[in-house]
């Protein structure tokens, strides 16, 4: 058995899962930090650093989670294949 790609593979798996499952929720949490945060700054609360404001509306968070999904499928795949290529060797 090859110790480092199973433990590589693991990484992998472990690394994924929650990337392809939890996409949504870290998508929804950074569209609410935003709005919270913005609507703050419009009240009158003091910024944490220089521009934040224009920063929080020129770079509204990522629309598509289609990417991170593609990445945990990718590390998802990959970790799966490591853990059957170091069980059979």
């Amino acid at each position: 058995m090859d110790y480092q790609a199973f433990y590589s593979g693991l990484i992998g798996v472990l690394v994924g899962t929650p990337m392809l499952v939890s996409a949504t929720k870290k998508k929804d949490a950074a569209e609410r930090a935003q709005r919270s945060r913005l609507h703050e700054l419009k009240t009158g609360r003091d910024e944490r650093f220089f521009e934040e404001r224009r920063s929080l509306e020129a770079y509204p968070p990522f629309k598509s989670i289609l990417g991170w999904r593609v990445a945990g499928a990718f590390f998802l795949i990959g970790g799966i294949f490591l853990i059957v290529l170091s069980v059979l060797r």
